[in-house]
């Protein structure tokens, strides 16, 4: 079996995490996989961390926890998420108008082609009467 040693982490990185994922509105698994740490192990710090709050102070006084992340940071969030936006809209602007242009070319070639092979019947060009029937 493999030696592994447990590994120890000091009272304020614990704290820091815990913290972090409450006020940060992200997944734990997100929290967990960004300090390189196992989820039980920031829920047992969450616990140990409310244990000793508790006891430490009246649930009157401490501050409410919010899920959500802060104003700032929404509104930072929501601006890239429209820059984004904009750059997809443009992408698919630009997508559409290089597919119309190809289409209009190829549009424009096709007749000419159905109008060649079908020169031995009803011509569906204008003039195309006057074009050699051996082609």
């Amino acid at each position: 079996m493999a030696n592994t040693t447990k590994r120890r982490f000091p009272d304020e990185f614990k704290n820091e995490a815990v913290v972090l994922w409450e006020t940060s509105g992200r997944l734990q698994s997100e929290v967990t996989a960004e300090l390189g740490i196992m989820p039980t192990m920031l829920r047992r710090w969450q616990r140990k961390l409310e244990e000793s709050s508790v006891s430490v102070a009246s649930p009157a006084a401490k501050p409410p926890v919010s899920t959500m992340a802060l104003p700032a940071d929404q509104a930072s969030e929501i601006a890239r998420l429209r820059r984004e936006f904009e750059r997809a809209r443009m992408e698919r602007d630009v997508l559409k108008k290089a597919s119309a242009s190809l289409r209009r070319c190829h549009d424009g070639v096709r007749p000419y082609r159905a109008a060649c092979v079908r020169l031995a019947g009803e011509c569906h060009v204008p003039h195309a009467r006057r074009v050699p029937q051996r082609l």
